[in-house]
């Protein structure tokens, strides 16, 4: 392969990689879908690492600490078990406010007395990850991504065989990706979290979290840069090394359902989702399994009654999900344009920023023969979001 084209493909992957990175860290505005957290599944509701503490061998014994006084927070944490809350396993909710703050100032406290001990920039790592997932303005969002990155950096260096950090590292890296960056820094950057993961790898062969980020990027290289840069086959592999594990089998078959996507083998996507949900240990993780399931109905089979079904049973489970948007287009995708219509209302009642939502309903008025209420929604659009220029033309 020359030069040329070498440098081509590099640029398509790394556009590939960051529109996935940023969709999937930041989630869309109207109907969100959780990020890739460190250490926790994908698409389900955001949280935390979910992991025990790791054992870091640079402190054999650990020292005693107060819990820090804050008289305006009811919550009081020691270094250590604000590092338990943080590393918090299954359906806990992330904490955040006063009780976040409460966990920042005890992590500090166990750093400030033992620097040179990685499991406390590791804990100031998550924190500002969680931070930087809470973040809606995207300068803060960046400054706390850095900060996660310099952390968890630094855990890395101070204990160099605990693999949970450089697999946290690998989702640390790609965090720092941002819109205005060039398209060699973003392949850069992106290729510095896929040697962290298979860092995590190489310490630890059965480490779920490195396995599924090194699965989730093999398909993404594949389907932006083609075979020379990405394997649906070394996905699979991933994917099936995760099957194998115990605790490892939803991840796996969520990997293995989503090669089946690309490959376009619906038959094996069915099964494979319906499996993820089987093996589903969380709500969380099952309804993340039926969501994700929805939207590769949705978007890369274009299948409306498919997708509305799946739609349907996570429903039936999560009443109060956020699912309006997908719904919606589904439904005006099926010509169900009245359908359509009440959810992208409901939508635009709870999210009223939501442009695409705004756009779609006009759309829908205009598809159903009320050319009154299209009209007043496509101007109540140019008002809102005059900057939209590929819509306004």
């Amino acid at each position: 392969m020359n030069r040329t084209a070498a440098v081509v493909l590099s640029l398509l992957l790394a556009a590939g990689l960051v529109v996935w990175w940023l969709a999937s860290a930041k989630g869309p505005t109207a109907d969100p879908v959780a990020p890739i957290e460190l250490a926790t599944t994908p698409d389900a509701t955001p949280k935390t690492a979910q992991r025990p503490i790791p054992k870091d061998g640079n402190n054999m014994v650990q020292p005693e600490f107060e819990s820090p006084k804050n008289a305006a927070s009811p919550y009081s944490f020691t270094p250590e078990s604000a590092l338990e809350r943080l590393l918090q396993e299954g359906d806990a909710a992330a904490p955040v406010g006063a009780e976040l703050d409460a966990i920042e100032a005890a992590v500090a406290q166990g750093l400030a007395a033992e620097p040179k001990n990685g499991r406390w920039h590791y804990g100031m790592g998550v924190v500002a990850h969680t931070r930087a997932n809470a973040s809606t303005d995207d300068a803060t969002r960046r400054t706390h991504a850095e900060a996660c990155f310099k952390h968890i950096t630094e855990a890395t260096k101070l204990d160099t065989k605990n693999a949970d950090y450089f697999a946290d590292l690998g989702h640390a890296t790609m965090g720092t990706m941002k819109p205005g960056d060039g398209f060699l820094t973003m392949a850069s950057i992106a290729g510095d979290a896929r040697k962290a993961w298979e860092k995590a790898v190489e310490l630890n062969p059965d480490h779920i979290q490195a396995h599924y980020s090194l699965a989730m990027y093999q398909i993404q290289a594949r389907r932006q840069g083609g075979v020379l840069f990405g394997s649906y086959s070394a996905a699979k592999k991933s994917g099936e090394k995760l099957v194998s594990l115990p605790k490892g089998k939803h991840l796996g078959h969520i990997v293995l359902g989503t090669v089946a996507v690309y490959e376009e083998k619906w038959d094996e996507v069915a099964k494979q989702f319906h499996l993820a949900e089987q093996t589903a240990t969380t709500d969380s993780q099952r309804t993340s399994a039926m969501y994700t399931h929805a939207r590769h109905m949705f978007n890369a089979k274009k299948d409306a009654k498919a997708t509305l079904l799946v739609l349907e049973r996570l429903t039936a489970q999560q009443p109060n999900f956020p699912m309006h948007l997908l719904r919606a287009q589904a439904k005006k995708l099926d010509e169900d344009y009245s359908g359509a219509i009440e959810d992208f209302k409901h939508l635009l009642a709870e999210t009223p920023e939501a442009s695409n939502a705004r756009f779609l309903l006009a759309q829908c008025y205009e598809s159903a023969g009320n050319t009154v209420s299209a009209i007043a929604m496509y101007e109540e659009f140019k008002t809102k979001f005059a900057d939209d220029k590929e819509r306004m033309e």
